[in-house]
């Protein structure tokens, strides 16, 4: 998991430094330090609740599952052919 996050990390780091520096004819940049800084922080938080949000609901979806095969309604996987 982690290695799908770091790399989705240094693409978007990647993207929004090439527009920080990035500038018009009339020497503004493309996107501002304000906004760049905001990128970064966006980038820290959802690296880190990420990774924690998928295995706290990652757990409870096998649970979901088992109550709707209790139930008896096929599940998505059954359903589609999965």
């Amino acid at each position: 998991m982690w290695s799908l996050s770091l790399l989705q990390v240094a693409a978007t780091l990647a993207a929004a430094l090439v527009a920080y520096e990035t500038k018009n004819s009339a020497g503004q940049r493309l996107i501002n330090e304000p906004v760049l800084n905001s990128v970064i922080v966006m980038m820290v938080v959802t690296s880190i609740l990420g990774p924690i949000l998928a295995e706290v609901f990652g757990k409870r979806l096998p649970e979901a599952q088992g109550l709707q095969i209790a139930e008896g309604e096929p599940s998505a996987a059954v359903a589609t052919g999965a």
